[in-house]
């Protein structure tokens, strides 16, 4: 249990979390951000704020202020929120967190991994860690269903992240422009891949994409989903869940274009 510094920020040993209402009437705060020093942080599970202990259940964005009544905290530099931090390089989250607002680190410079547990359920919008430059590493809850619309966008040095097997929607542009990745596997829950969820991935010339699988039991895949993939030096097969009709226009546009590769349908 992290202890309050008076009776607004808290105060833990390893520096000053601030937090939002979340669900005051279940006693729930969402952590907005983080004062400390320290490089690598753990979410706390509980805060105490007088003397009544509220249980952390979210990442909430309070980039457009705080809650300005009964339980929160002051309005401290907009460089303690998490997208503006520039100390944090590791974050891990506990299986109290079940949420994360979107563009919650949205353009952050310094963020290099994030660990959820299983028990992170979902993404209240997107863009959660679009522009995210030096995040290497994302280890997602194999809880989440839907990956949101720009989730990753734009995270080019991004080298390791599951799709879990529980997802059955990949939102639109949520992976387009990362390009370190160097093998893409789609598990056969997800149904539906959205407009630009994959776009330009393989295009940079310092791409590392070479193959991608996509596997049976995908239906839907949208415009430009996979296109400008040059980089890649694997044939793909599409599996037989995917009909003609199901893929839209450009899907595959320059796939494997540096090395004479193909996409088949079944």
């Amino acid at each position: 249990i992290s202890l309050l510094n008076g009776n607004d920020a808290i105060k833990a040993e390893d520096g000053v979390w601030d937090w939002v209402e979340h669900h005051i009437d279940k006693k729930e705060v969402g952590i907005c951000g983080y004062n400390g020093e320290e490089e690598e942080i753990t979410i706390p599970e509980y805060v105490v704020y007088q003397k009544e202990v509220y249980t952390v259940t979210a990442l909430k964005n309070c980039s457009y202020g705080h809650n300005k009544f009964g339980v929160k905290s002051p309005d401290t530099p907009n460089d303690h929120r998490f997208k503006t931090n520039n100390v944090v390089k590791s974050i891990t989250m506990l299986e109290n967190i079940t949420s994360i607002d979107g563009n919650e680190f949205g353009n952050n410079k310094v963020l290099e991994n994030v660990t959820m547990s299983d028990n992170m359920q979902e993404f209240n919008g997107g863009a959660a860690f679009f522009g995210c430059s030096k995040l290497k590493s994302c280890k997602l809850s194999n809880s989440i269903k839907i990956i949101p619309a720009n989730l990753f966008q734009n995270c080019t040095l991004l080298e390791e992240v599951n799709i879990p097997e529980s997802t059955i929607e990949i939102g639109e542009s949520a992976f387009s422009g990362v390009n370190s990745i160097e093998k893409l596997v789609i598990p056969g829950n997800v149904k539906k891949i959205g407009t630009n969820a994959f776009w330009n991935m393989g295009f940079a010339e310092n791409s590392k994409l070479k193959e991608i699988v996509i596997n049976e039991g995908v239906e839907e895949i949208g415009e430009q989903a996979f296109g400008r993939e040059n980089s890649v030096n694997v044939d793909l097969h599409l599996p037989s869940t995917i009909k003609r009709e199901k893929i839209g226009k450009n899907a595959f546009a320059e796939f494997g274009k540096r090395n004479g590769k193909k996409v088949y349908l079944f």
